[in-house]
């Protein structure tokens, strides 16, 4: 997504119909270029309330000192495109989300995260929000990737 223009973005993703999605994930990869590689990957989740029209966006990230948040952004920008999202947009990186304990489970607790989100949003609805900002739904993660 990040390696195109807005015309292909919005040929390859248009079909999507992201504007109409109340969640969307975004896997993010640390990869400078095209090439592949990469060595860490988070998750962005954009969660829009169908009453209000708030839009959250939050970052999942597992690793500790991780550089995704200027990632997170880049994509952010190109998602606002296909999302039709005007105005200032803030990526929220969610305090305490579950940190892996080695070098490699950084794509399991993405997924997890993903779950976690999905669930809470199943539940909570419109309270998803500020549930995410307290990482109060995050609590089976780690429990999730130890089972995996």
């Amino acid at each position: 997504m990040d390696f195109c223009d807005d015309e292909d973005l919005l040929e390859m993703y248009g079909p999507l119909n992201l504007a109409e999605k109340l969640v969307v994930f975004v896997p993010l990869n640390d990869a400078s270029s095209t090439s592949g590689g990469g060595s860490h990957w988070a998750m962005l989740a954009v969660v829009k309330v169908e009453e209000t029209g708030d839009l959250g966006v939050f970052l999942l990230d597992s690793g500790s000192g991780s550089s995704m948040r200027a990632v997170a952004n880049a994509y952010l920008a190109r998602l606002k495109l296909l999302m039709r999202i005007s105005g200032i947009v803030q990526v929220t990186e969610v305090r305490g989300y579950p940190k892996q304990g080695n070098m490699f489970d950084c794509g399991i607790f993405s997924l997890c995260g993903a779950e976690a989100v999905l669930e809470a949003y199943k539940t909570r609805g419109e309270e998803v929000c500020s549930n995410i900002k307290a990482s109060s739904c995050f609590s089976s993660v780690e429990q999730n990737v130890l089972n995996q």
